[in-house]
């Protein structure tokens, strides 16, 4: 649907909402617990962190523009 106004504020909630599930407290609890009783390896909060900065920042080093849409997630 083609509309003049409220899709970036739209795209803004989806993003800002998925971002708090991926870095939702209970799931780092669980992550931390997962790690805790693994015997093998097992993804930690801190690389699920290294691995959320590099998706959402990771473009800074570079030269090119960003776009609006990820200029919108990186103030979420």
């Amino acid at each position: 649907r083609i509309e003049g106004t409220g899709a970036m504020d739209r795209v803004r909630q989806a993003q800002a909402s998925a971002l708090n599930r991926v870095l939702d407290a209970t799931r780092m609890q669980r992550m931390v617990e997962t790690a805790l009783y693994s015997s093998g390896p097992s993804y930690t909060p801190a690389a699920l962190l290294a691995d959320v900065r590099a998706a959402v920042w990771g473009e800074l080093s570079g030269r090119g523009a960003i776009d609006p849409w990820r200029r919108q997630l990186q103030r979420v």
